[in-house]
């Protein structure tokens, strides 16, 4: 599963897993993703580091939405919102 998969399903997702991402300098949409349930989230799967939890993901989308008047994001806008609350720890501001 790549990233921008994981983000664009997230609503399906287990909100108790984590996600973690390969560990490249650059996220990208492409960048390969896992989810590991929340029992076995202190095992990172090898070449992979920490994201976020999936519940976080989650909220910063309807955060995102509700900053903006109900709209709902693309998956473009999923993707950067969401990777820019795991790098700043805060959500997007709005434009």
């Amino acid at each position: 599963m790549t990233l921008g998969e994981l983000v664009e399903s997230i609503r399906e997702c287990d909100e108790d897993s984590t996600i973690f991402v390969a560990d490249v300098p650059v996220l990208e949409p492409s960048t390969p993703a896992v989810l590991v349930p929340e029992e076995r989230e202190d095992e990172a799967p090898e070449g992979m580091r920490y994201f976020l939890e999936v519940f976080i993901a989650w909220e910063v989308l309807v955060v995102w939405s509700a900053n903006r008047g109900g709209a709902e994001p693309d998956s473009a806008q999923k993707f950067e919102a969401v990777v820019w609350y795991a790098e700043n720890d805060a959500y997007l501001p709005e434009n």
